[in-house]
């Protein structure tokens, strides 16, 4: 996961963004199932 890529210097916090928004729609979803 975190092997060092070629626009990994670039912006650094971009994955670790896209993991946050990605576990809240989920999160989302799995409440809104309930």
């Amino acid at each position: 996961m975190f092997t060092k890529r070629k626009h990994s210097h670039d912006k650094p916090g971009r994955d670790f963004l896209m993991t946050i928004v990605i576990i809240m729609l989920m999160y989302g979803l799995y409440t809104l199932n309930l």
